[in-house]
């Protein structure tokens, strides 16, 4: 059945009052092409939630900016938000927007302006933070949000959120619904950006030898995406050589450094009187790995010192 057919279908059983049905047969449309914009316009009087709705009319005017019938349905959504009627003891009053509530927007906008360098698109770029930041974990803070520029209609863009403690890949789906796939830093390495004539793609390996990719990205926001990758890949990289030194040191005997010489060999017994032999004992702690060059000539220059 061809998506001609299904949006005449639906339209109808919408028309005739089966909601559910005319629901199915409009989300087969939508998922099959995405860019039916009299698809998103219908489907958002069969969708049950205000939420549901405006994604279904922003859709629509994502594709047509001049379709009257979304700009009246989203201005409709908005007036029963913003100024909804409720009863008090003299009867009904109109409740309108407090200077106070103008406070939150002005600050939120403060914040999301440093992720719109890049010609970011605010809309996007503000539903974004909002859904990740409910998902972070203490201590973890958004620092850069790329999203992609398809070369169709960009109704749902991917976008690659970028935190202190991991790579985030948001995908949004229909209907407001988001997938979320993420990596902690330590599980990522071998960032690398391929650049096209119109965008950009960048890719990375996972531990497990997977490799994750996002292409449509604007070249700007891709190099600061990978520049950032790199950044983090040569911090990982110190932390598992350290995390290495220690475990050779724990497996070489739980060896405590004093100074850059072990503390049983620090208080042994004529350890002083032989400075030759401490020395050769400190080139081969280096050359096992359990102690840093900078330790051992830090050593070495106290040692001669003494002699």
């Amino acid at each position: 059945m061809t998506t001609d057919d299904l949006l005449t279908q639906g339209i109808a059983a919408l028309n005739e009052g089966r909601k559910a049905q005319a629901r199915s047969l409009l989300m087969r449309v939508v998922q099959q092409d995405e860019r039916n914009e009299m698809a998103w316009l219908w489907l958002s009087g069969a969708v049950d939630t205000d939420e549901d709705r405006r994604t279904c009319l922003e859709n629509a005017l994502a594709i047509n900016p001049n379709n009257a019938s979304a700009q009246r349905g989203i201005e409709a959504l908005h007036t029963a938000v913003v100024q909804p009627r409720i009863p008090d003891r003299q009867g009904e009053r109109k409740l309108t927007t407090q200077s106070s509530s103008r406070q939150p927007r002005s600050q939120s906008s403060s914040v999301l302006q440093k992720f719109l360098n890049e010609e970011q698109d605010p809309a996007i770029v503000k539903q974004v933070y909002t859904r990740v930041s409910q998902i972070l974990t203490s201590g973890e803070e958004i620092l850069y949000i790329a999203v992609q520029n398809k070369p169709i209609v960009n109704i749902a863009p991917d976008c690659v959120v970028l935190t202190n403690r991991r790579f985030i890949i948001y995908r949004p789906k229909l209907l407001g619904r988001v997938e979320f796939e993420d990596y902690i830093w330590r599980d990522l390495h071998d960032a690398r950006l391929k650049e096209g004539i119109m965008s950009a793609t960048i890719t990375m390996l996972t531990v497990k030898g997977s490799r994750l990719s996002v292409g449509y990205l604007p070249k700007v926001q891709a190099r600061r995406l990978y520049s950032f990758a790199q950044e983090m890949e040569e911090v990982m990289r110190g932390e598992r050589r350290k995390r290495k030194m220690e475990e050779a040191r724990a497996a070489a005997g739980g060896i405590i450094l004093q100074g850059g010489v072990p503390a049983a060999q620090a208080h042994a017994p004529g350890a002083l009187e032989d400075p030759v032999q401490k020395l050769k004992q400190l080139k081969d702690m280096m050359d096992a790995g359990l102690i840093t060059e900078v330790e051992y000539e830090a050593k070495k220059r106290e040692i001669l010192s003494r002699m």
